[in-house]
């Protein structure tokens, strides 16, 4: 069985994360979706209430399940035995700043291999600190995030 890693904050999770995790979930057996405990970003919402929101979006995608894990990647990824983290890209900022994870995530654990899914152009202008930004000046997110949690968000931000 080939499973997947999809790390990250998602604070919140946007459409361009959905893209992501329904494309993987076409392409893998099973994809977990892994959200991080170790932030240092601001304003993050306790990564239970994370877990809550995505679960609700990604409830019809059989194959995909939504995790927390402290720590290194590379050791969830061994705890969950997967072979690959998917990584997605909406920009070159971004694949400059996630391969430089993928070469370390490398030399601590040879056997994973980090996939890079490019974000739908549709999607590719949408980063969850700019919906965090949309939320806090009560501006339409609408087109932003997933319907199933967009109320949620608004009550949360």
């Amino acid at each position: 069985m080939k499973t997947c890693i999809f790390p990250g904050t998602f604070n919140p999770f946007t459409n361009g994360h959905l893209d992501i995790a329904r494309r993987a979930a076409a392409q893998f057996d099973h994809v977990i979706i892994a959200v991080t405990e170790d932030t240092d970003k601001p304003d993050v919402l306790a990564a239970a209430k994370r877990i809550y929101l995505i679960e609700k979006c990604v409830r019809k995608l059989k194959n995909v399940t939504v995790k927390s894990f402290s720590g290194l990647l590379v050791n969830f990824c061994k705890k969950e035995d997967a072979g690959v983290i998917l990584r997605g890209i909406r920009n070159y900022n971004d694949f400059l700043y996630e391969n430089k994870l993928s070469y370390i995530n490398k030399k601590l654990l040879d056997s994973v291999e980090t996939l890079y899914m490019i974000t739908s152009p549709e999607h590719s202008h949408i980063s969850s600190s700019t919906v965090r930004d949309l939320i806090k000046f009560k501006a339409d997110i609408t087109s932003f995030v997933p319907a199933e949690i967009k109320e949620d968000l608004l009550k949360l931000y």
